[in-house]
């Protein structure tokens, strides 16, 4: 295991410090006023953990993440060494970085047995997850947040990859969405404002287990070519499209290579397709996400193609 002090120095060596003069054009550290209330965070963390059920332990966690990732700032504790890089520890045998949502907790943590108070520096989101490869490359498993109150955590390309989809679903409601190009889009998008109406959401999908074909982007060859995948804040999920033509582009967008190529699966045999990767961690199918974007759990898909059309989708197919 990589040794906390062969980390790399991933953050400004200027990076304020609580407890030293900080320089002429920087703040001390502060608390975050976009911080919600400690109590509220370990709730929403203690909820989370302790979910029921696969389908509100995704909910919950959906609301975990976009109550942290949007925090104008996370706090750690700088290790040993003269370099503004944080402290790592190791948690059920898996080296992590600590990190704090709070200022008070960071210090909390700091005083006790890492160096005191005066180690806490700040850090904003997006310039710790930019260097996630770093991290990652230098033994870091987890980020875990909170250790000590309710610690909750991920791998540091995951923290990542969910706070591109909640920068980007941010986006889509700040900007005007596309306009809708199909009868399916028309369908999302009443389904999405009318999303306790059983018939608007019966007919969107009515409409998708129509289609002749639901279209993938595959990765891998052979009998190892799988659908492409994307870890969202609703869980694990494969991207899907109604159209070839969205698949082709949504693979340009992500500069994947060997755009040209794509996967097409009758939509009745694509549910039994689909289930064989629940085994892999995958919970969600998400349509054109880059026109009308909507989902469904893929345990429920079998359901709602009953109800849907009144047939049995076939219960397996090679992909």
């Amino acid at each position: 295991m990589t040794d906390p002090t062969a980390l790399p120095d991933l953050f400004a060596l200027d990076a304020p410090e609580v407890g030293s003069p900080p320089p002429a054009d920087r703040a001390p550290v502060r608390p975050d006023p976009a911080a919600i209330p400690p109590e509220e965070l370990d709730d929403r963390a203690r909820q989370a953990v302790e979910a029921p059920d696969e389908e509100t332990a995704s909910r919950l966690w959906g609301v975990l993440w976009r109550t942290i990732l949007p925090l104008e700032q996370w706090y750690f504790v700088r290790d040993a060494s003269d370099e503004v890089r944080p402290v790592a520890v190791h948690v059920n045998e898996q080296l992590a970085i600590p990190v704090f949502t709070d200022l008070a907790r960071a210090q909390e943590f700091a005083q006790d047995g890492h160096g005191g108070a005066e180690r806490v520096f700040s850090s904003p989101p997006e310039d710790v997850l930019s260097a996630t490869e770093q991290l990652e490359s230098s033994g870091i498993e987890l980020f875990v947040f909170n250790p000590g109150q309710v610690p909750f955590g991920a791998a540091p390309t995951v923290v990542r990859t969910l706070a591109r989809d909640f920068t980007a679903t941010v986006t889509q409601t700040q900007q005007p969405a596309p306009p809708p190009e199909t009868e399916i889009d028309l369908l999302a998008v009443s389904a999405r404002e009318h999303m306790d109406d059983v018939p608007t959401q019966a007919a969107l999908w009515q409409a998708v287990f129509a289609l002749e074909h639901w279209f993938f982007i595959p990765r891998g060859e052979g009998e190892q070519m799988k659908p492409y995948a994307e870890q969202t804040s609703a869980g694990p999920a494969i991207i899907a499209f109604t159209t070839p033509q969205r698949a082709s582009e949504y693979a340009q967008s992500l500069e994947l290579e060997e755009t040209d190529k794509l996967l097409g699966i009758p939509s009745a045999a694509a549910i039994g397709a689909l289930e064989q990767f629940t085994d892999a961690g995958i919970r969600i199918v998400h349509f054109d996400p880059q026109h009308a974007s909507f989902f469904a759990p893929v345990d429920r898909l079998r359901e709602m193609h009953a109800h849907a059309t009144g047939t049995e989708a076939a219960q397996e197919t090679e992909v």
